[in-house]
């Protein structure tokens, strides 16, 4: 799983399980630990169920306050999504 700037700066988390929610949310704390505190950062996610699950939704508010914001891309829209094209 990445995250990848504009600026081209990529963070990422590897795995050897499959990617379930909890996996997505380690990686999400980790990359949330990692980051400057004094830049506001948006994270753009596609629709993955493991994005929208009750566990996910519960840890944005931590991430919020670490000001790491998140915003969900338009359903069908892979084009949007840079990782996709990568």
């Amino acid at each position: 799983m990445g995250f990848l700037s504009r600026a081209e700066k990529l963070f990422y988390h590897t795995t050897t399980v499959s990617m379930t929610s909890e996996t997505v949310i380690e990686a999400f704390n980790q990359f949330v630990a990692q980051k400057n505190t004094d830049t506001f950062t948006v994270v753009v996610l596609d629709n993955a169920s493991m994005h929208r699950s009750q566990g996910f939704r519960r840890k944005m508010v931590e991430w919020m306050s670490h000001r790491v914001n998140l915003v969900y891309l338009s359903a069908y829209s892979p084009e949007l999504n840079l990782t996709e094209i990568l």
